[in-house]
């Protein structure tokens, strides 16, 4: 409420805005006062959506990331991320990831091979894997974490609070028509343009990234299909996502090289409970530590039925495609890990019986 509030005491003392124009462009001290509002509004959110971001010149047609992305205040990250294709299910993705973040604590976990790495976190440090390049975070400028400061993606403001920061904010005279919406136009010169709808409690409707101002962006986010998902805060259900290759060269058009679309099949918003963002590690979890590994959970015979599973449902799909061998060489050393797990959870067993007659033997004698 506190967002739309302060949407709606700024457009009345401002005039009120038709479906087609409004009198003048709000002036920039209101515009920092939304964007920064978003941070106040927001404590925890959750989403999950689906994104076919693949260059498909590489990749099989089909191929798209299947992503859940949650954030809770004051430092509480999670992010699960897996490749899926029209042949194989995201949830037997080998090279599936989740990452979590717990104040200054990071683990990363592979769900199909139950390995795991992990580490401390200094309150400088970056956030791991992909999470500070998050698509979700960068459309909509939300950010939610108080504890912990989000890195900016290649040097340009990531949320709404630091674009409303940024000292070289300034905004254009004449409101555009972006998406459908009526928008103000702000600009930080050489490194981005922000389309916003003050009217929808001051949501991004489109961003475009520079490296300077004399080619073209790097980057361009399109919003769409906007929700309310509590009172004053809208967020895109769709948001296409084009990367540009720049060229140096002035007399040339910059190329596109990705142009995804990421469709949002579920967003929750300050109901996201803190058991989202710990992973209960499953009998025969290995830890891995540098060059070194060690089972850390134990158990795990049911590892290897999983991944004779895991062929009966695949193998069929990859067998005959050369392109495809390293699958096999990477099933090949899945198997040969659930094997090892085996061997040294039966050694467990066998050391404990053993210890357990030395210490049964010396009792009785």
């Amino acid at each position: 409420m506190l967002l739309l509030s302060l949407s709606l005491a700024i457009l009345s003392s401002h005039g009120t805005a038709t479906d087609n124009q409004q009198a003048v462009p709000l002036p920039v001290s209101d515009l920092r006062k939304g964007l920064a509002g978003l941070h106040g509004v927001i404590s925890s959110i959750a989403v999950t959506y689906r994104s076919d971001e693949y260059d498909h010149r590489y990749f099989t047609p089909g191929t798209f990331f299947y992503v859940t992305f949650a954030a809770k205040s004051p430092n509480l990250y999670l992010q699960k991320v897996a490749h899926g294709t029209s042949t194989l299910r995201w949830e037997d993705d080998l090279s599936a990831q989740y990452t979590s973040v717990q104040s200054n604590y990071w683990l990363t976990y592979n769900p199909v091979n139950r390995i795991y790495t992990d580490g401390k976190l200094a309150a400088d440090d970056p956030l791991p894997g992909s999470l500070p390049y998050e698509p979700f975070l960068l459309a909509t400028g939300i950010c939610v974490t108080t504890g912990r400061s989000l890195p900016e993606k290649s040097g340009y403001p990531l949320s709404g609070v630091e674009i409303s920061k940024s000292k070289d904010l300034h905004v254009r005279q004449t409101l555009e028509d972006c998406e459908g919406h009526l928008c103000h136009v702000l600009e930080i010169p050489g490194k981005e343009i922000v389309w916003v709808d003050v009217k929808h409690g001051f949501a991004i409707v489109r961003r475009e990234l520079y490296r300077d101002t004399s080619n073209g962006p790097i980057r361009r986010l399109e919003m769409t299909d906007h929700v309310e998902a509590v009172p004053g805060v809208w967020l895109p259900r769709c948001i296409r996502n084009i990367a540009y290759l720049t060229l140096k060269e002035a007399d040339k058009t910059n190329q596109i090289t990705s142009d995804a679309k990421l469709r949002v099949e579920s967003i929750e918003v300050n109901s996201v409970s803190l058991k989202e963002f710990t992973f209960d590690l499953p009998p025969g979890s290995l830890h891995i530590s540098g060059t070194s590994g060690l089972q850390a959970v134990p158990g795990g015979l049911d590892l290897f039925e999983g991944l004779i599973g895991w062929t009966r449902r695949n193998a069929p799909a990859h067998a005959v495609s050369e392109e495809r061998m390293s699958d096999h060489w990477i099933l090949g050393i899945l198997l040969a890990t659930a094997i090892a797990i085996v061997v040294v959870d039966l050694c467990f067993l066998l050391r404990q019986a053993r210890l357990r007659r030395e210490l049964k033997n010396r009792l009785l004698n």
